[in-house]
């Protein structure tokens, strides 16, 4: 998905003309937590993706209470993930 803005709505970036770049996905749910993992190219040619580098790359996150994508995310945040 990607962010519009502060607030809704973040549409999927292929509606607004991106190209669907995740080529394996994947999740569980066990207990209280919830794990997602994806695949990408470090680069790609969609405008709505950033590149991840080798060093630093920001983050931002959100989740909720729901698994409803219509409903607004209760808990947000960001951080960094470092690319050796």
């Amino acid at each position: 998905m990607f962010s519009t803005g502060i607030w809704r709505p973040h549409p999927q970036d292929t509606a607004l003309g991106g190209t669907a770049d995740i080529t394996v996905f994947g999740g569980t749910e066990e207990d209280d937590y919830t794990t997602i993992e994806f695949k990408r190219a470090l680069t790609t040619s969609d405008s709505y993706d950033n590149p991840l580098n080798k060093g630093n790359n920001t983050i931002i996150w959100a989740y909720g209470y729901s698994d409803d994508l219509n409903i607004q995310h209760s808990t947000r945040g960001y951080g960094t993930i470092v690319l050796d």
